[in-house]
């Protein structure tokens, strides 16, 4: 995808990776979905070697499709653009020249 970004106007640019970035987040949802799915499936069915619910090792599906929904998120952010940094708190206008102390 980045030799179509890549060679596309600007404009172009900004909507193709706000497009990829929703993208992952769907993703996220549809794994996150899914996987919620399959442990409400297995929560009644037992491993016999351990005897544990085989919901637990199939939750790593939902635990993960929320990382990549948080990943999608931040990302499709920071493609809308730059953020005003003027009411951060800490900024240089509160600093003192060290030079005339």
């Amino acid at each position: 995808m980045d030799l179509v970004i890549d060679y596309s106007p600007p404009t172009m640019r900004n909507r193709l990776r706000f497009a990829i970035h929703l993208l992952i987040l769907f993703t996220g949802l549809a794994m996150t979905y899914s996987g919620i799915e399959v442990v409400r499936s297995l929560k009644d069915t037992v491993s016999p070697g351990m005897q544990i619910s085989m919901a637990w090792p199939y939750s790593g599906a939902v635990a993960c499709g929320l990382f990549i929904v948080l990943f999608g998120l931040e990302s499709s952010f920071k493609a809308l653009g730059p953020v005003s940094r003027e009411s951060e708190v800490g900024s240089d206008s509160g600093k003192q020249n060290v030079e005339s102390v």
